[in-house]
């Protein structure tokens, strides 16, 4: 398989649905990252108002320290943040879930549930229903009213789920992807600075093709290597495929 490489200034994927997945209480995004820096809030999916800056949901990375972080805000309201323990560190790949139960948020690193700490606000688990007016969702980059929090690394595998998935099911996730992986025998290294697919430079990420079963309502594999208007492909039925900007 293949990954993405965002350059942390311009890069991003993007699509257009009208308040995504409005109905959906509880639910998990999984991810397979690698952080270039930490300089950024580094956005891995984000669905959001771009209009305002009212009405969003991030999972990230935050800025300097690294912690996985799950964000959220609804008609201006005081900002959830929950972040976990663990600090990421540049050029290591790691498997990342947030879930939310509909009650409370989760989070994960390679496979172990984060202590978590509420930065501001509360954790509540408030998730797509719990967040109206959006208009997007994105991959690398938090689109609102304006562009913030590019994702500066590689991003591959990214599922979204309509279920909250239990902490055996996300530690089986990540062992089947190390697994496929090989431990560290799949990864090439690069040094471009700007977002780049199969080819010289690009990385590439031997984790397999993840099934795709009745819970899952997204997963972009980021194997396409070219084509034009939104050709990152949503594996599901849903058809949520990705435009991708600053992309060679």
């Amino acid at each position: 398989g293949k990954v993405i490489d965002f350059n942390g200034s311009s890069d991003s994927l993007r699509d257009t649905p009208a308040d995504y997945r409005s109905a959906d209480t509880a639910g998990t995004i999984e991810a397979w990252i690698k952080l270039d820096s930490l300089t950024n809030w580094n956005t891995i999916f984000e669905s959001g108002d771009e209009a305002t800056n009212n009405y969003w949901v991030q999972f990230r990375t935050n800025q300097t320290t690294g912690n996985l972080a799950i964000a959220q805000q609804n008609n201006g309201d005081t900002v959830d943040h929950i972040r976990g323990g663990t600090a990421l560190t540049a050029g290591n790949w790691y498997h990342v879930a947030v879930v939310s139960s509909g009650t409370a948020y989760s989070l994960y690193v390679n496979g172990v549930a984060e202590s978590l700490t509420t930065a501001s606000g509360s954790n509540f688990g408030d998730w797509f229903a719990d967040t109206t007016n959006r208009d997007n969702i994105m991959i690398g980059l938090n689109k609102r009213s304006d562009n913030q929090d590019y994702f500066d690394g590689s991003i591959d595998e990214v599922r979204v789920y309509s279920s909250a998935l239990s902490a055996t099911t996300v530690q089986q996730h990540f062992t089947e992807g190390m697994e496929a992986l090989g431990l560290t025998s799949a990864f090439s290294t690069s040094t471009d600075t700007t977002t780049k697919f199969e080819g010289t430079g690009s990385q590439r990420l031997n984790i397999g093709a993840p099934v795709v079963d009745a819970n899952t309502v997204a997963l972009w594999h980021m194997d396409e290597t070219s084509g034009s208007g939104a050709y990152i492909k949503d594996a599901t039925a849903n058809a949520n495929n990705g435009t991708p900007t600053g992309t060679t």
